[in-house]
C-alpha cells in the first residue's frame, strides 16, 4: 500500500518529462532573451512529490520587464505543464536562495 501511494505522489515519468520541458524553455529564454535560467521546485527536488497537477518553476534573470506576460505566453507553449516563470529581479529571498545551488542553473 505504501509503495502504491509513493508511486502516485512521486511520478518520476512526469518529473522527467517536466524536466525536459524546463530545459527546452530555458534554452529558448537563453537564446531569445539572453536570460540566465534556474530551475526550482519539485521538478528539480526529487525528495518532493511530483504528480499530474504539479508545475514547472523557473527563475529567469535578465528578462525585459515590459514583455513579461508576452514571454510567459511564449514559454508556456513549450510545455503541457503549468509554468511559473519568476523574474529573478522580483524574486523573494527564499527563491533566490534556491537559485544558489549550482545544479539548478539550466
Amino acid at each position: 500500500m505504501k509503495e502504491h501511494i509513493h508511486r502516485r505522489l512521486f511520478r518520476e515519468d512526469l518529473r522527467a518529462r517536466a524536466r525536459k520541458d524546463a530545459e527546452r524553455i530555458a534554452a529558448y529564454l537563453k537564446e531569445t532573451y539572453q536570460a540566465e535560467v534556474y530551475g526550482i521546485g519539485s521538478v528539480f527536488d526529487t525528495s518532493r512529490p511530483f504528480g499530474p497537477h504539479s508545475d514547472i518553476d523557473l527563475v529567469a534573470k535578465g528578462l525585459p520587464k515590459e514583455r513579461y506576460f508576452h514571454i510567459l505566453d511564449e514559454a508556456a507553449i513549450l510545455t503541457s505543464f503549468r509554468l511559473d516563470l519568476i523574474p529573478y529581479e522580483d524574486a523573494t529571498v527564499a527563491i533566490l536562495q534556491e537559485t544558489k545551488d549550482p545544479g539548478r542553473r539550466l
